[in-house]
Formats: C-alpha cells, sequence, structure tokens
C-alpha cells in the first residue's frame, strides 16, 4: 500500500499513486485538515462537535460528527493505520505513512534554515492553507503559515544579496511585495535591488508601483524614506531597459501589444542616453496606433523626470516652414531664460519667432538667408535653443511625412550638432504617404549609415490583442463578439476602439445589422478612410471604387474591364494604391484591399447608379472568364444581384446551392436556396415554370434543413412547396418529409398522421407505377423508424410483411438497406438490446452498400449504425472506431442530430471502458449537443454518465443529483415516446448507494431502483446481474432487509466487473 501524499496548501488533495475518492465535500476536507495540523493529539468529540458546529443543537453536532467521521474512515485505505479512534476522542496518527506539505514547509522554513531548505519552503507554499474552506478556526492557522512564508521570502532575499546574486534576491523580493503590498520596507528593498542588479529603470517602476498602491489602498503617500530612495535613483545612471506603465491618462487604458516595438523604443533611448543622438520612426498607416505608443512612450519618460517636448507637422499647403519644431525652440528658450541665448542666436531664431523682435527691442532683424553660411548659423541657432541646459531631451513629433524639406534638412543637422548629446527623437510617420521622391528618404537613408535611425514598422494586433483592447475600451459594459472585433478591424487598434464604441453608444440603440451584413461604420472611421482617399489621383480614386465593386479579391485584368482605364493608367494607378497601402499584391497576380474598411468606405462613396453599372460590367466580365467556376459563381451571384438582374443572380444562386450540396456544405447551400426564394418572392409576376422551379427549390431548402436538424424550418419550407404541387406523386413525397419532420420534433402522433395522408395519394394506382411504388415505399420505411421511437415493434413487424413483394420488385438498393436497418432495429426494440451476429452482420452489410454507393450523409448514418450494434455485441473498440467515424462525417453534412447520438454512444462506450477522463469530455460534449435540440432522452444519458463520473469521484450527493435529474428527464417525455431504454445508466450509480440508503433508512428505494433495472422496458441485463437483483428484491418482499443489502452489494459488484458501473 502506497503512502498517502497529502496538499493543503493552495488547494486539497489526497493521493496513494492515485487520488483517494470521497474527499470532495468541504466540510471532510475541513476536518481531515483539522486533524492534520494537529496530529498526534487527541482530540474531544465534544470539542470538535462544537468547533465545526457551533450553532447547531449538540445531539445534532454530535449526529454530524459521527457521520463525518463515519465518510472519513470510509474514504481512507486501511483507516486504522491514520486514524485513531474511540467513543469519546480521535485524531490523526502521528506515525501515520504520510506526507504533508504543511509539515515540510515547516521544517523547511525554520529559523536555522539554510537558504536551499528556504527555497524548498518557497517552492512548497502553492497558495493559503485550504482555500475552499471557510470555518471559523482555520483562519488563524491560515494567517500563521502566511507569515512565515513571509519571513522565508525576506530571509531569502537577504541570504541572495548578501552573496551579490541581485537577480535572484529580486525573485524573492518580488514575491514578498505581492504578498504585503503595503510594506514600504518591502519596496525600499525592491528598488534597491533592482538598482545594484542594473536595473535602474525597473527600480524607479517599482517606485511608482508603491506610490500607485499606497495611493489606492490607503490614500497616502510614500514616507520620507522611500521618497528618498527614489531622489537617490533619480540621480543614478541611464536605464538600460524598462517596461511601460499600464496606460496613459489621455487613452483611459492601457496599451496593449508593442511589446517588441516598446523594446526597440527603449534600445534607441539608451543609445541615445550614452550620448549617441537617436532617430527613432514609427511607422504605419492611419489608426495603427503610432501616436499612442510615442505618447506611451513620452508619458514614461516624464514620469522619470526626463525632459520631453512635442511638435507636430500639418498637412497644409502654405504652412509655414519649421512650423513643427517651434514648439521645441520655445520650450528651450524658456529653459534658457536665466541665462538666456546670446543676441546673435536670438536674432537668427526670430526668424521663426519674430515674438522675439518685440520681447528683445536691442536685436537686430535677421538678414535674408542667400549664402549657405547664413542657413548654417540658422541651423545652429535652433539647436542651442533646443539642446538648451543640460540633461536628457525626448522630442516627439507626430506626422513626420507632413515635415517640409527644410524641416528635414534642420532635423538631420541636430542629429549632429552635438556629438554627446543625450537626445532621442521619436517620430511617427504615416509610411504609405512617402513615395519615393520624398526628402525624408534621404534624411533616413543618411542616418541609417551613421547607425542613428531605428525604424519600428507597426502592424495589425492579432486576434488576442485585438479581443483584449476591445475589454479595455468597453470596461463593465461588456464588448462585441471578438470575432466580430476582429473581422471588422483587422487589428487596427483605431478600428477597434470606435467600433466597441460605437457598438456601446449609436449601435446599441441601432441594434444587431442583418445576417450577412456589416455594421455600419463609426463617423470617425469613415472619415479618416474618406480623407486617405481623397489624397489619390483622379485615375487612381476611379480605379479603387471598380476595386471595391469587385471584392476583396481580383485580376488587374478583371479590373481594367470593369473600369475600362488603359493599361499605362492601370499600371500607375496601381502602383500608386499599392504605395499608399491601400491595395496589396497577393499571389498570383491578384490584388486585394489592405482592409475590408477600405472596400467598404471606397463603395460607399459610389452612387447608386454608379454602383449598378459597375457590377452590370463585373457580372459580364467574371461570366465570360470561365475560369475557377465555384468563386464565379459565388461572385457573379452577387455582381448580378446587385445589377438588378434577378434571373441571372437566381441561376447562380442555384449553382451555387447545388455545389455546396455536393460538397457536403449543407449550411452554405442552405443560404443560397433562401436567397433564391427572396429573389423570387420579391418578383410581382412569375410563370408557372418558375413557380415549378421555386417549388423544388423549396423541397430541397426543406431536405436540407432536415439534415442539420432545423426541424420547423424544414417543415415550413416542405409546407410552402406543397400549396404550390398539383401533382400527386411530389404531394406525397412532401407530406412525407413533413411527417419526418415532425418525428424529428418527437410529435409521433402527427407523424403517423402525415404518414397516412401521403398514403392516401397513391394507393389507388400503385401497382401501375414504379415511382408511386417507391415513394410509397419510402413511406412505410419513414414510417417504420417512427414506430420504433414509440416503442411498438410488432408495428414494424407487420409493416415489414406488407412491404416485401414490392420492395424486393421495386425497390432501390438504398430502400433495400434502409429496410435491413429497420429489422435490426425491430429485433433490438423486441429482444430488449440482446445483440446477435446476424444484426452486426446485416448492418456491415448496410455500411458497405452505402460506401458503394457514395452518398456522405447514408455512409454517415451507417457508420453510426453499425458502431450501435457493435457496442451492444461487446466490441468496444471497434464501435468506437465506427462511432468516431461517423461523428467526422457530421462535421461535413451537417447532421446535429446524428452528431448527438454520436456523442452519447461514444460517452456509453468510454464509461464501459472505465475511462473517465473521455467520458468527462464526450459528457459535456453531448449535453451541450442534446441541449441545443431539445433531445430529452439524450440530455438525460448525458446526466447519467456524469452521475457514474461523481459516483468515481466518491461525491455520493452530485452523484443522487445528476443521477435523479436524468430519471426526471427521462420520466418527462411525452407518453407516445418509448420509455429511454438505457435508463441502467443512471440506475446503476445510484444503487452503488445503497449501503449509505441503508444507513439512512432508504434501502426501499435502493429495491426499487432494482425492479427499474429489471422492467420489461429496459436493456435486458446478462443473467449474472438479474439473479441478485432479483434476490434482493424477493429478501425485501420477505421482510429480510439486511439480506437484500447483500444482493445488492454483490449486484454493484458484479456490475463494476462488467462495465456497467
Amino acid at each position: 500500500m502506497s503512502d498517502l501524499k497529502i496538499r493543503l496548501l493552495g488547494g486539497f488533495s489526497v493521493a496513494a499513486g492515485d487520488p483517494v475518492p470521497g474527499l470532495n465535500a468541504g466540510r471532510l476536507q475541513s476536518l481531515l485538515g483539522y486533524l492534520l495540523l494537529h496530529r498526534g493529539v487527541p482530540q474531544q468529540r465534544q470539542r470538535l462537535a462544537f468547533l465545526f458546529w457551533p450553532d447547531t443543537p449538540e445531539a445534532q453536532a454530535h449526529t454530524n460528527l459521527r457521520t463525518l467521521v463515519h465518510r472519513l474512515r470510509r474514504a481512507l485505505p486501511h483507516p486504522e493505520r491514520f486514524l485513531e479512534v474511540d467513543g469519546h476522542t480521535l485524531y490523526w496518527r502521528a506515525d501515520a505513512p504520510c506526507t504533508l506539505d504543511v509539515a515540510e514547509f515547516e521544517a523547511a522554513a525554520g529559523e536555522d534554515a539554510s537558504l536551499p531548505q528556504l527555497q524548498r519552503a518557497i517552492s512548497l507554499y502553492r497558495g493559503d492553507l485550504l482555500p475552499g474552506c471557510y470555518d471559523e478556526w482555520i483562519e488563524s492557522e491560515r494567517e500563521r503559515l502566511r507569515q512565515l512564508f513571509r519571513r522565508a521570502l525576506e530571509r531569502a532575499a537577504q541570504r541572495l544579496e548578501a552573496q551579490r546574486d541581485y537577480r535572484g534576491a529580486l525573485e524573492y523580493a518580488q514575491q514578498r511585495v505581492r504578498h504585503v503590498p503595503l510594506d514600504e520596507e518591502g519596496h525600499r528593498r525592491l528598488m534597491r535591488l533592482h538598482a545594484l542588479a542594473g536595473d535602474r529603470a525597473g527600480a524607479l517602476h517599482a517606485y511608482q508601483r508603491c506610490v500607485s498602491t499606497l495611493e489606492a489602498e490607503l490614500g497616502v503617500e510614500p514616507d520620507h524614506a522611500t521618497r528618498e530612495a527614489y531622489a537617490r535613483l533619480l540621480e543614478a545612471s541611464a536605464p538600460e531597459a524598462a517596461v511601460p506603465l499600464s496606460g496613459s491618462a489621455d487613452a483611459g487604458f492601457p496599451l496593449v501589444g508593442r511589446e517588441e516595438e516598446w523594446r526597440q523604443l527603449q534600445r534607441a533611448w539608451s543609445a541615445g542616453l550614452a550620448g549617441t543622438p537617436q532617430l527613432a520612426v514609427v511607422a504605419g498607416e492611419a489608426g495603427i496606433g503610432k501616436t499612442r505608443l510615442t505618447e506611451e512612450f513620452a508619458a514614461w519618460a516624464e514620469r522619470q523626470g526626463f525632459r520631453v517636448v512635442r511638435g507636430r507637422a500639418y498637412a497644409m499647403q502654405g504652412a509655414p516652414a519649421y512650423g513643427a519644431v517651434v514648439p521645441w525652440v520655445r520650450a528651450g528658450l524658456l529653459r534658457k531664460a536665466e541665462q538666456p541665448l546670446e543676441p546673435l542666436w536670438l536674432s537668427e531664431i526670430a526668424r521663426i519667432l519674430p515674438e522675439l523682435l518685440i520681447e528683445h527691442p536691442g536685436l537686430d532683424p535677421p538678414a535674408s538667408i542667400s549664402d549657405a553660411w547664413q542657413r548654417g548659423r540658422f541651423f545652429e541657432a535652433l539647436a542651442r535653443a533646443v539642446l538648451a541646459g543640460d540633461g536628457s531631451l525626448l522630442l516627439v513629433l507626430d506626422d513626420l511625412q507632413w515635415c517640409d524639406s527644410e524641416t528635414l534638412a534642420w532635423l538631420h543637422y541636430l542629429l549632429r550638432f552635438d556629438p554627446r548629446a543625450r537626445l532621442l527623437l521619436v517620430a511617427s510617420l504615416r509610411s504609405h504617404e512617402v513615395e519615393a521622391n520624398h526628402p525624408l528618404s534621404a534624411l533616413l537613408l543618411a542616418l541609417r549609415r551613421t547607425a542613428q535611425c531605428t525604424e519600428i514598422p507597426l502592424g495589425p494586433l492579432d486576434a488576442e490583442q485585438s479581443a483584449h483592447l476591445a475589454v479595455e475600451v468597453s470596461r463593465s459594459a461588456g464588448p462585441p463578439p471578438a470575432d466580430v472585433i476582429y473581422a471588422g478591424a483587422e487589428g487596427n487598434p483605431l478600428f477597434i476602439v470606435e467600433m466597441v464604441r460605437y457598438h456601446l453608444g449609436a449601435g446599441a440603440v441601432a441594434g444587431a445589422p442583418p445576417a450577412g451584413e456589416n455594421p455600419p461604420l463609426p463617423p470617425t472611421i469613415q472619415a479618416v478612410i474618406s480623407a486617405r482617399l481623397a489624397q489619390l489621383t483622379p485615375t487612381a480614386r476611379e480605379l479603387v471604387g471598380c476595386a471595391a465593386v469587385l471584392g476583396r479579391h481580383f485580376t488587374p485584368a478583371v479590373l481594367a474591364a470593369v473600369s475600362g482605364v488603359g493599361e499605362q493608367g492601370l499600371a500607375e494607378s496601381l502602383d500608386e494604391l499599392c504605395l499608399r497601402r491601400i491595395l496589396a499584391e497577393q499571389r498570383g497576380e491578384h490584388f486585394d484591399f489592405t482592409h475590408e474598411k477600405l472596400r467598404e468606405v471606397a463603395y460607399a462613396e459610389l452612387g447608386p447608379l454608379r454602383r449598378r453599372l459597375l457590377h452590370r460590367r463585373a457580372a459580364q466580365t467574371l461570366g465570360a472568364a470561365g475560369s475557377d467556376p465555384d468563386r464565379i459563381s459565388s461572385d457573379l451571384a452577387l455582381h448580378a444581384e446587385r445589377a438588378g438582374m434577378t434571373e441571372s443572380a437566381m441561376r447562380h444562386h442555384l449553382a451555387l446551392a447545388t455545389a455546396a450540396h455536393h460538397l457536403g456544405a449543407p449550411d452554405d447551400a442552405v443560404s443560397s436556396l433562401r436567397r433564391v426564394l427572396s429573389l423570387f418572392d420579391a418578383r410581382t409576376r412569375t410563370s408557372p415554370a418558375e413557380r415549378a422551379v421555386a417549388v423544388e427549390v423549396r423541397e430541397l431548402l426543406g431536405d436540407l434543413l432536415y439534415l442539420t436538424g432545423h426541424y420547423p424550418e424544414s417543415r415550413d419550407a416542405h409546407e410552402l412547396a406543397l400549396r404550390e404541387a398539383p401533382e400527386p406523386l411530389r404531394r406525397a413525397r412532401l407530406y412525407r418529409k413533413i411527417g419526418k419532420a415532425r418525428s424529428g420534433q418527437r410529435d409521433y402522433v402527427m407523424a403517423l398522421r402525415t404518414f397516412r395522408t401521403a398514403e392516401g395519394l397513391l394507393e389507388a394506382e400503385l401497382e401501375d407505377d414504379p415511382a408511386r411504388c417507391r415513394e410509397w415505399l419510402q413511406i412505410q420505411l419513414d414510417r417504420t423508424f417512427v414506430l420504433y421511437w414509440t416503442g411498438d415493434w410488432s408495428g414494424m413487424e407487420e409493416t415489414h410483411r406488407r412491404i416485401a413483394p414490392l420492395l424486393e420488385r421495386y425497390g432501390t438498393p438504398r430502400q433495400r438497406r434502409d429496410h435491413a436497418q429497420s429489422i435490426i432495429s425491430m429485433r433490438l426494440r423486441r429482444d430488449r438490446y440482446v445483440m446477435s451476429e446476424e444484426m452486426v452482420s446485416l448492418a456491415r452489410w448496410n455500411l458497405a452498400g452505402s460506401l458503394e454507393e457514395g452518398h456522405v450523409p447514408t455512409i454517415a448514418v451507417a457508420h453510426f449504425r453499425l458502431a450501435f450494434n457493435l457496442l451492444w455485441a461487446g466490441a468496444l473498440q471497434e464501435a468506437e472506431e465506427e462511432a468516431t467515424r461517423a461523428l467526422e462525417l457530421t462535421q461535413r453534412t451537417g447532421d446535429s442530430n446524428l452528431a448527438a447520438r454520436c456523442l452519447t454512444y461514444l460517452t456509453v462506450i468510454h464509461r464501459i471502458k472505465g475511462e473517465p477522463a473521455a467520458v468527462r469530455t464526450f459528457a459535456e460534449r453531448s449535453l451541450q449537443a442534446a441541449a441545443e435540440l431539445d433531445m430529452a432522452d439524450y440530455v438525460g444519458a448525458a446526466r447519467a454518465n456524469q452521475a457514474w463520473l461523481a459516483w468515481r469521484e466518491g461525491d455520493h450527493a452530485e452523484t443522487r443529483l445528476r443521477a435523479d435529474a436524468a430519471l426526471s428527464v427521462w420520466a418527462a417525455m411525452p407518453a407516445e415516446s418509448a420509455t429511454f431504454m438505457f435508463q441502467w445508466l443512471a440506475l446503476w450509480p445510484l444503487l452503488a448507494l445503497a449501503p449509505e440508503l441503508a444507513a439512512a433508512a432508504e434501502t426501499g428505494a435502493a429495491i426499487d431502483y432494482a425492479r427499474r433495472l429489471l422492467h420489461p422496458s429496459q436493456q435486458r441485463l446478462p443473467d449474472a446481474l438479474t439473479s441478485p437483483l432479483e434476490a434482493a428484491i424477493r429478501q425485501w418482499e420477505a421482510g429480510d432487509a439486511e439480506a437484500a443489502l447483500t444482493h445488492l452489494r454483490q449486484a454493484t459488484t458484479l456490475a463494476g466487473e462488467t462495465g456497467y458501473l
């Protein structure tokens, strides 16, 4: 017998190799924890009863304690090795063969502990003592162990600091601050260790965290000692690295993502602070987050006391030269107020700050610049003003692409003026607006050569970051679904923010858009994109409208045909659109918009007549292309519909539906068929031929809806088709399909009545028409499956006799296979699911024929039926393989009803095989699938299998709760439905509780479970199980409850050995 391994810190577990079941109840864990913490010390029962049930009458408290001790003894393997129990006391033996994490932690954290021992103690403390227990006695023990853990962290940090292992000491100092966030001494230690480790930025960040914590929790600022330590850090050398603060005041939410870009900025900052002036260019499209990143970095620098000055360039014609740097110059002059620049330099600066001539009347007005030396003196004056004073400087410039050539030339001068200046210039740049001949290109090339330039391209956020940002923006209001955000914004932060705000504001009032339509663009996004498109040349602007009509994937040839633009104009405009990041070239000479929102705005800005014309051109162009038929059919349908070419649109949508149906994509087929019918219903006049086509479309739509488990919608589609179907054969077929849909809804009475209506339309002239005979046969076969679900096996048998002659003469191969399966189902009902080899062979023959036919939905059903037969024949491995194949095929066919059945019986297979992890997974999946389809019998099966899991884990209360829920579901099923034949799934776990029921004077309930197991409506049990159950019932009726209980125990033992339990 393995020793017990017991964990009480950060959770609860008891294992002897495998987890020990039966210890999941909170009060049971609390009692065991108390005994373990006081191991070796006898505990008076009276004291324990009062400690655990202080508000309960004494007699009841003692009863509760006895029950709890009884459950503890039952759960522990060989309890006498661990517990000493008598009439007055009980305790955990000091010599019990077990390891306890609390005992190991206390030993390792002793006052004389070495560093390795302290490190082991820290690793053993995985959280609070018994975090799931809330009894009053535990709080003092919990706090004692917390204090011991904090002391161990402090001592370990001290030991490592003494050894000059500052990084190692930091790990424990940080843990201690997390556990004692209001202890300023801990924060000061953390600041000191960061500084000793060369991480000044980390030290400053530690101070900022201390400030934030004290303000948030106590509303106070740090004490003098902490502020003094911070002041010393501010005088230290420059940082090498740091981490971004949580957010900026302006944004209202934290910076999301951009970790690598942030590190690149920090490296540029460190290089600048080391005495090599640097330019960091943050580049990307509008809304990608350039300004946010640079502002976040500027705020980070300001919070550390560094000087930050901001400037901005503007896209205005006639804007004054050097306008972007005027704020920098002003800030420098203010800094030099006590020791102003010499008049020579002030006079030069007056070129861009003429007010200096008024403030300093003695200044000579600057002369016009005609020579290079004059320009150089002007540049030097500006540089002296900006770099005025000592210390480090961060310059921020927004929209670098709009700077004039003179400003760019001066920026290059500034970065070379003082090679030792501690300077970083961070600039944002819209890269799509920088053409090859832009003067900025020369500046960047020159700075690359001198290693003074860091270029940081910003791309879109990924799906996880997009969802994170959406949550931060929406706060507690709840963002739109993450997939909607990512699909709509494609990772653009501005678009994400504005989409969420629109969703919470105007979008919330307007409600969700119709299915398949994009939500309206927030005005902010539309304005940004419209301004971007307005910068295009006229030909490119015309071309982007045509591209918006074509969609997200098109070739230059198609674009040329639709737009009418010549070859030269097309090439130049495509180059312009790609350079400005409106379009991007894809593989295979295709082009696409870089963002869906660009296409949406370009499309919206087209007038309705222009759109209609371009869609017509697109339809005509694609119709003549002839390649990639699936894609062309989809595009043709869209363009024809939007061009008002209704007949053509209907034809292409119907082609799409047919292709999707053959590919096993029923949802796509349903969508296309609904579009066909929508266009048909919108027409005011239709011909008889068109109405006949509509009947066929509605029938196919109903068939697909039935396949995917949408039974009410399937019935509606078939009933609409029935109104326009005059011929008896089609009407009979439609009635039959309506009956099948009613059967899927468990309305068996109406299903049978509808089948009789269908029969009545055919029986008069049956012998003379093979097509009528085949439809009549299908009605009978579908009827037998309804009889199966109502439990009428004799009715099934009679139907088989009736159809045999016509089946032999007129039946299709599929009908013969359905007939064979119907015979199997009838015999299963009749023989109470005792499987024979003959029935398994019939199921194999059925599958072989379905594979030969090649119809995927039929193949999926045949795999499931074989799996079902193999399950009850005991061939579990092959049954699992067949059920798994069937489940995989439902992903193609969309047959959700079949998927739910596969999941249910896969759960049963894994249960019989004794695989609880797989049972848990499949039980959850089957419960969800069955609940969505309102399949009560399978909902009950999932609950029953969850009861089995609870029983295995020793949670008897949960076992009873789940099993009772299953029985209640089955009892509530419609009266016309057959009783669910596999109620043993719930009854055996309940019967396993017989000893506990007996202790609670409920043996009669256990006997009732035994009777239900033996009922004729249930699957026949093996004789080895039937005998002890019958004996238990006889002994109970004879008045011998103890003997009855013995037989029930024997039955449950055998049930466990044979896979029922």
